[in-house]
């Protein structure tokens, strides 16, 4: 199984090259859970370097209106902060947040999916923060209508110091759970039904306010 992996995701572009060998191992570990079917595609896609913490600050790339949007934004103005967190980048009271793309093919559907964070507490209060997972579009709509608020069904969430009590496992400071066992605040669907969702294809984390963040990959089985 971790030969095929390594194999379609370096065919795919997306797998971090810059690993450590804890860190790399401890992935395809992981990963060697996920049990495609024969004619399924296996796709990698990965945000940050496996790096340990180190080396340049990888970007975050997320939708331009997470970036903007009100509460991140009076969030910063309060802490006089000018930008969000980016991989890597240590310090205390900064937003981390990123949108990871292109999660199955346009068209398909994704059978399985796999989210793993490595992230570490920067020193400050990280039994204190939240994450969220989902499509968080609506918490930055500040268009005509837009409400700017998130609904119960857009997201799922977890705390820092207690990820287990939402289904998450944990090795090492890699945490990773299953996708489709990961429900919305209100139930009503998986993470894995929002990559299924419409034609966006994508998945948005947020990490409030004291976590370092090294990489986050998501792997998905594509059906033909």
């Amino acid at each position: 199984m971790i030969k095929n992996f390594t194999r379609i995701a370096l065919m795919a572009g997306t797998i971090a090259m810059t690993t450590t060998a804890a860190s790399a191992e401890d992935t395809h570990a992981i990963l060697a859970g996920m049990d495609c079917a024969a004619d399924e595609m296996f796709l990698d896609r990965t945000s940050g370097s496996e790096d340990n913490y180190g080396g340049a600050l990888d970007p975050a790339t997320p939708r331009a209106n997470l970036a903007d949007s009100p509460a991140i934004a009076n969030y910063n103005t309060t802490i006089g902060a000018t930008t969000n967190r980016q991989y890597d980048q240590g310090g205390n009271n900064r937003f981390f947040i990123d949108t990871i793309r292109n999660l199955r093919p346009a068209g398909k559907q994704a059978t399985q999916a796999m989210l793993l964070i490595r992230m570490k507490s920067t020193g400050g209060q990280f039994d204190t923060d939240s994450l969220l997972f989902g499509d968080l579009r609506r918490h930055g709509d500040t268009s005509p209508g837009g409400t700017g608020l998130m609904q119960p069904s857009d997201f799922a969430s977890a705390k820092a110091d207690n990820m287990g009590a939402t289904g998450w496992s944990q090795t090492g400071d890699i945490y990773h759970a299953d996708l489709s066992t990961i429900m919305t605040r209100d139930g009503s669907r998986s993470l894995l039904d929002i990559i299924n969702a419409g034609n966006d294809r994508s998945l948005d984390v947020l990490v409030q306010d004291d976590a370092n963040v090294d990489f986050i990959k998501i792997a998905t089985c594509v059906a033909p």
